[in-house]
């Protein structure tokens, strides 16, 4: 009785979880020891795999500039990147990832502030007031990078952008890049995607380097 021959590529892909896995813990264990002794190599090769920047022209404008979610630490540089080009007329829209929940206490306000009223506040302190600022909502999910991507492409087509600026923090960018050729079926604008200048640890590069890879395994495969 004859056996179906599996193709090499297909058993692979069998083991695919396994070896993702496996790959996680490994870089796990050398990213600890590498921080612990300081490997500037191991740094720089991360940031090799992770960052890709678009660079457009010196006076180019935008329709718009959206800058990607984060925590508080990461987002303060977006916003600093988002303000700069506001300041320089380069766009007078600035589009922020409206996201549920709150802040630290605020004593002027005599409350804890929800997350979108801190960041207008922090985006009108560097210059950019409130009624420039828009805000939309995804459905966030598991994969909540490819779900930013893919609604502010569904949000260009329906302002009829033809040009965004996309800022995201350095180590992110990649991800971003490749989320966004996977978002082909919205109406087609330029796009550049832009760096802030948050500086991350090696344990974030790690964790985005790992986030990077089950993109491409879970996500991207399909």
């Amino acid at each position: 009785m004859n056996r179906e021959r599996q193709s090499p590529r297909r058993r692979l892909l069998q083991f695919t979880p396994l070896s993702f896995a496996l790959l996680c813990f490994g870089l796990f264990l050398l990213g600890a020891f590498g921080a612990i002794a300081g490997w500037p190599w191991m740094d720089q090769t991360l940031r090799d795999q992770l960052v890709s920047v678009d660079a457009p022209a010196e006076n180019a404008t935008f329709d718009a500039v959206y800058i990607f979610g984060g925590n508080q630490d990461a987002l303060q540089p977006k916003f600093d990147t988002a303000s700069r080009l506001y300041a320089q007329n380069s766009t007078d829209t600035v589009i922020i990832l409206s996201r549920k929940g709150t802040t630290e206490y605020n004593a002027t306000y005599g409350r804890n502030l929800t997350n979108d009223e801190w960041s207008l506040i922090h985006l009108k302190r560097r210059g950019v007031p409130q009624e420039d600022v828009e805000t939309v909502e995804t459905d966030g999910g598991f994969f909540g990078t490819f779900a930013e991507a893919k609604r502010i492409s569904e949000f260009a087509a329906e302002r009829e952008f033809e040009v965004m600026g996309l800022i995201s923090s350095p180590h992110h960018t990649k991800r971003i890049q490749e989320c966004l050729a996977r978002c082909g079926k919205s109406k087609p604008y330029t796009r550049y995607v832009l760096s802030s200048g948050y500086r991350c640890s090696p344990v974030e590069l790690i964790r985005e380097y790992l986030k990077l890879q089950l993109y491409r395994v879970v996500l991207f495969s399909r």
